[in-house]
């Protein structure tokens, strides 16, 4: 199958024209007419993963983040972003990535099936997902659940609220949405939160949970299971997409 009918079929399910219009997804580097018969799906395009998809015979790669969406003034191959092009390139490979649009139409719900014998709960938000547990539970308690839920090495949270029912989950760096969020749930769960921005929830009278970037790493697996349903063609690879931090 060329590769052209995957982006075909995959925009069918998830649009390009959702993604926000300062993002970069979509087609990032490749020949559309390529034939492609083994697809690698990573969360990450990275030298890693590059060679990783080569070594396992894969023509194309589709990624959540975007390899270009950071401005470059030069692609110097002597630099990382200057290698990991000319790897591309020498390769043939393909690069597609699905970024905010994947955002807005699966990966929040992604996250929130996760979380076992918990209901979805109607809210008006592109990003945001809610969740209400069968029961409260001690903020402690919440937060070792999500650890698990999730396959985190560890959370970290504001602890200013004894329990737990209701949650709204945002994968990646969803902080900028923290005034959606207020009166709307007990607890916001989402990557990237700075020391002030949690102090920005308690002051507010939010909890908010640190769930790491990383952990959109779900959408590796869950992606490829959403092809799979609609008969492509092709051998579908997952990528390990290791997080870059270590922790202990």
């Amino acid at each position: 199958m060329i590769a052209s009918k995957i982006i075909s079929e995959l925009e069918k399910l998830i649009p390009l024209s959702k993604q926000e219009s300062w993002d970069k997804g979509g087609l990032q580097i490749g020949d559309l007419n390529t034939e492609v018969k083994h697809l690698y799906i990573t969360l990450d395009i990275n030298l890693e993963s590059v060679q990783e998809a080569i070594s396992k015979g894969c023509e194309m790669i589709i990624s959540h983040h975007p390899m270009l969406l950071d401005s470059f003034d030069n692609y110097d191959f002597n630099e990382p972003m200057g290698q990991l092009i000319k790897m591309v390139v020498e390769n043939n490979l393909v690069i597609y990535s699905a970024h905010t649009s994947l955002d807005q139409t699966y990966l929040n719900d992604w996250l929130l099936e996760c979380f076992e014998g918990v209901k979805k709960i109607p809210f008006e938000h592109p990003y945001l997902v809610k969740g209400e547990l069968q029961e409260s539970l001690s903020i402690d308690h919440f937060a070792k659940m999500t650890k698990e839920s999730l396959g985190l090495s560890y959370v970290k949270y504001t602890n200013n609220k004894e329990k737990i029912k209701s949650f709204i989950i945002c994968g990646g760096s969803g902080y900028d949405f923290i005034n959606d969020t207020l009166n709307q749930a007990d607890i916001f769960l989402t990557g990237d939160v700075k020391y002030h921005q949690a102090k920005y929830a308690i002051d507010h009278n939010i909890a908010i949970m640190d769930i790491h970037h990383h952990s959109e790493v779900i959408m590796v697996q869950k992606l490829k299971e959403l092809l799979v349903t609609i008969q492509l063609d092709i051998e579908i690879v997952t990528g390990q997409s290791k997080d870059y931090f270590t922790y202990l």
